[in-house]
């Protein structure tokens, strides 16, 4: 029995409907290898418009795109898996010649608006119970060491009082969902939440243990970290500001009924003795 093959361009539309996702065009060679336009969702346009043309399709994306950048990605209908990936193009022109070179190769292809992945938001994964992420990479980060894991409910507590919003993701037995969380407003519906892939029927991975230092742990501060970890597991944590380098100052813990301030400082890693903990306010920096 031949095995039906869903295209990604088909799966990227799809996604659309489940959440937000990046502003994209998607194409498909003819029998002359011109890219004919299959998906799209770009703001400010119903999903899948009909753009007249191709530059009017690619310079429409340029437009809507934060960065007024955009990415072309390519890939056989038989093989999924990418192949060329250019990045970060600024033109109507350049784009357009990546999209006619390509298709003239046979490839398809889908232009997606440039998302900044160091913009102080984090990439990652949620499969199962599991949710793992790190700051400054793509999804793919999960492939690399330094990968913070935790359980989904406790993630998502805890990127919610770091960032201020909780992020548009759910979780189900068998589900894999590859995802960005931003500062700013991103993607066709301008949230906080892009969605990159979702995949159905996955294996759970089996049960894991948060452990730092992380990437994400390093990020925020070892300190904030480990507090923030045993305030999302109910431990009493005094009302703790943290002013970051990274991301926008941000508040957890429980108030005192004290109006005496402590000021600690908070390296990457831990290096106990090393550095000021004050009674009264400092300059922080």
């Amino acid at each position: 029995m031949k095995r039906l093959i869903i295209q990604k361009d088909e799966i990227l539309d799809k996604l659309a409907s489940r959440g937000n996702v990046a502003q994209f065009v998607a194409f498909r060679p003819d029998s002359h290898g011109l890219p004919q336009q299959s998906y799209s969702r770009v703001a400010g346009y119903e999903s899948n418009h009909r753009f007249e043309n191709t530059p009017e399709a690619i310079s429409a994306l340029i437009e809507a795109s934060g960065e007024k950048s955009v990415n072309v990605r390519s890939y056989l209908p038989e093989d999924p898996r990418s192949k060329e990936f250019v990045y970060g193009l600024k033109s109507t022109e350049t784009a357009m010649e990546a999209v006619e070179r390509l298709s003239q190769e046979g490839l398809f292809t889908i232009i997606n608006e440039t998302i900044d992945v160091t913009d102080g938001g984090v990439s990652g994964v949620v499969q199962g119970d599991t949710m793992e992420f790190s700051p400054d990479d793509t999804p793919r980060c999960v492939e690399k060491p330094g990968v913070l894991s935790i359980p989904f409910a406790q993630g998502i507590e805890l990127l919610r009082k770091v960032y201020g919003f909780s992020p548009d993701l759910l979780t189900n037995l068998g589900e894999r969902t590859e995802f960005s969380v931003h500062p700013k407003v991103r993607g066709w519906k301008s949230t906080h939440t892009i969605l990159w892939e979702h995949e159905e029927n996955i294996v759970a991975p089996s049960s894991i243990k948060t452990l730092w230092p992380n990437n994400f742990s390093r990020f925020i501060g070892d300190k904030a970290f480990g507090l923030l970890v045993a305030d999302g597991l109910g431990i009493p944590v005094p009302r703790t500001l943290v002013i970051s380098r990274r991301v926008a100052p941000f508040t957890f813990g429980l108030h005192t009924r004290s109006s005496e301030v402590w000021i600690r400082t908070c390296p990457n890693e831990p290096q106990p003795g090393l550095y000021t903990t004050a009674k009264g306010w400092l300059d922080p920096f």
